[in-house]
């Protein structure tokens, strides 16, 4: 499930718990997303490299691991980390 869709489900979820009080439902929401947005905000910043290697090398490095992470037996060893989002969304 993507992250968008994630947020746009608790969002409903918190307004529909607030009973129609919008500032209730939007602290909620903020409340039990932000926790998830500020790993994702600083692990994007940790893999920053990963995306645009400063050098050749890391470049063939990056292009070759990417290559391996299209098999599904190495995929979620190679990239299932930075998918995980770890979000209740109970």
């Amino acid at each position: 499930m993507s992250l968008g869709m994630a947020g746009a489900y608790l969002l409903a979820c918190s307004l529909r718990a607030s009973r129609d009080d919008p500032q209730v439902a939007f602290a909620e929401y903020e409340a039990r997303l932000r926790p998830l947005i500020e790993r994702k905000q600083v692990s994007a910043l940790s893999l920053a490299d990963w995306f645009a290697p400063p050098t050749r090398l890391g470049l063939f490095i990056r292009n070759g691991l990417r290559q391996l992470a299209g098999q599904p037996a190495l995929a979620r060893l190679l990239v299932g980390g930075m998918l995980a989002s770890h979000l209740d969304l109970s």
